[in-house]
């Protein structure tokens, strides 16, 4: 199976499993290219049929800014850090649903680092650098993410990444907390929460922020 091909893999390439997710709806391996850096996210193909479609809009997303690739990066390494309080299996929010955050948040700072993505495919709206924008490091991005999701237990959250600002606002009032992730592809939020995981991400962001 593909767990199995991954081993044989590692025996004799630079790949290493960092994730081997089972029980979600579309079961996959998370895997580190040891020479790069980079991670890699496995499923079969017949699994999902978009798979191509979701890696082309995280490559343009990506390869927009290398701030966006190590922001990625580092919220991969603070989901993995956190993964046996935040299990899916549970109803949190797997890896590619926090960096979609991310991504969104990259979008709606000021000023933006990260254009929307058009109405359809993997195409990014057009956006004008701006000198301060340059200025901010990644680190400094990855604490800005944290503080949004210190605020989850008491603001919702709502991620649209072709229309970042047309959803401000949608779920303000909602009870109990919830997120809504929109998936680039389809009409529908990623996100399926099952009681206090919006506490739980926030307790632990704010916890994160101040270890430094």
């Amino acid at each position: 199976d593909l767990h199995e091909a991954i081993q044989r893999q590692r025996e004799t390439g630079p790949l290493s499993v960092l994730e081997y997710v089972t029980k979600a709806y579309i079961p996959r391996l998370i895997l580190r290219h040891e020479p790069s850096g980079l991670e890699v996210d496995v499923i079969a193909n017949r699994s999902d049929s978009d798979v191509l479609q979701r890696d082309a809009i995280t490559k343009v997303l990506l390869d927009y800014d290398p701030r966006a690739r190590e922001l990625a990066l580092l919220i991969g390494d603070f989901v993995r850090s956190h993964s046996k309080d935040m299990p899916p299996a549970v109803g949190f929010p797997n890896l590619y649903t926090f960096r979609i955050t991310g991504f969104h948040f990259l979008m709606k700072r000021r000023p933006p680092l990260l254009p929307p993505l058009a109405t359809e495919g993997a195409v990014l709206e057009p956006l004008a650098n701006s000198e301060e924008a340059v200025a901010i490091t990644a680190s400094e991005l990855f604490r800005e993410w944290l503080k949004c999701l210190a605020t989850a237990d008491v603001r919702p959250l709502h991620c649209d990444l072709r229309r970042p600002w047309d959803t401000e606002g949608k779920l303000t009032g909602a009870l109990p907390v919830t997120w809504c992730v929109m998936d680039p592809l389809a009409d529908r939020s990623l996100v399926r929460f099952r009681g206090q995981q919006a506490s739980t991400i926030a307790h632990i962001a704010r916890e994160t922020l101040l270890q430094g």
